[in-house]
């Protein structure tokens, strides 16, 4: 069984691999860029999910998520470094080569290392106000927090330790995915796959939901916090197996107040500012 899983694995990551370079062949043809801008990123975030997921499934034990982090960061530190040192006159194929091997990496690291993270939670409980505070938090930090300030100043700093989603169509944008939404990918459906709670529809709830956000950052341009819906579709493809105690109940509350009084003094702040 672990075989399959990981043959599952290395599948992914190979049909992710060669998705990345068929970008560099892909004609419009009789369809608009955006239609196929938009058809080729949903592709990709299916691949890119299903990839991180399937490392949750692998249900490693810590000492082996820790060890499979090494590699992961090894080699997203090693393309980060040879990116930096390559000029502009670099063929294109050796600048794509670098880049797809660094996502692939960065996804790897983000991926064991959510699994490793995900053994402090102890009972499926935990999941709901984990989820309620980390979606909130991302809200928050990519809308008014310390994230939007380096998204608007230091662009190239989050551009290097963001897994990219390039549009296949020339002078078209693509889009990108920050290393902490696979970390926490990775945390929430190796919680699922311990507990034996609903990982296909919430994996389905949540591509479908990114799939839309994925419009929004295409349309707009404008940076989404992937956690919210990530967070979403894991709590709301598994409400039915929360039994939560009073205690907890109160306090998954009290949470969801606190975030909410921080998100509206955030605003006010930058309102008066």
């Amino acid at each position: 069984m672990r075989l399959g899983r990981i043959g599952v694995c290395i599948a992914l990551a190979v049909a992710y691999v060669a998705l990345r370079f068929a970008a560099l062949w892909i004609e419009p043809g009789v369809l608009s860029p955006e239609v196929v801008v938009f058809a080729y990123t949903a592709l990709l975030m299916l691949v890119q999910l299903a990839f991180v997921v399937s490392i949750a499934g692998l249900r490693l034990r810590p000492q082996s998520s820790a060890l499979l982090m090494l590699p992961g960061a090894v080699g997203a530190a090693a393309m980060i470094l040879l990116e930096m040192k390559l000029a502009t006159q670099t063929p294109v194929a050796m600048l794509v080569t670098v880049s797809v091997f660094r996502d692939l990496c960065l996804m790897i690291f983000g991926g064991s290392f959510g699994c490793l993270f995900s053994f402090i939670i102890r009972e499926p409980n935990v999941l709901l106000p984990a989820a309620v505070f980390a979606g909130f938090v991302d809200y928050w930090n990519v809308s008014w927090g310390p994230l939007s300030w380096v998204i608007e100043r230091k662009p190239d700093v989050v551009a290097m330790v963001s897994v990219h989603m390039p549009a296949p169509v020339p002078g078209m944008h693509g889009s990108t995915v920050g290393i902490g939404d696979f970390v926490f990918l990775a945390l929430f459906f190796a919680v699922l796959y311990r507990f034996g709670l609903n990982v296909r529809g919430a994996f389905w709830f949540g591509y479908g939901l990114l799939t839309a956000c994925i419009l929004l950052v295409l349309k707009f341009e404008t940076p989404v916090p992937a956690l919210v819906p990530i967070a979403i579709a894991v709590v709301g493809a598994n409400i039915r197996s929360f039994r939560l105690r009073r205690e907890e109940l109160l306090a998954t509350l009290y949470v969801g107040v606190l975030l909410l009084m921080l998100l509206l003094a955030s605003v006010l702040f930058l309102f008066k500012r």
